[in-house]
């Protein structure tokens, strides 16, 4: 039996107890801002977030914990 022993630290949903602090669903969303940011280094937060489908929410939570910079979102400061 798998137990849930901790909190991803993106989403707040229950997972199980891995070495990451983030849940499958949250490194995915984060690999694909990353994916799409390195190939489109200008791009606004609202227009990553419409371009992987990752809620500017999503990608804020990102920056706050430390998974992505601000300097990898060059224009996050207008969200934050």
């Amino acid at each position: 039996m798998e137990r849930n022993n901790r909190l991803c630290r993106i989403c707040g949903e229950k997972m199980p107890s891995t070495p990451f602090m983030s849940c499958s669903a949250c490194l995915q969303d984060g690999e694909k801002v990353r994916a799409y940011i390195v190939k489109h280094p200008f791009k606004t937060p609202e227009e990553i977030a419409d371009a992987t489908e990752v809620s500017i929410e999503t990608i804020k939570k990102l920056v706050e914990r430390g998974t992505m910079t601000r300097f990898q979102l060059k224009n996050m400061d207008r969200v934050m």
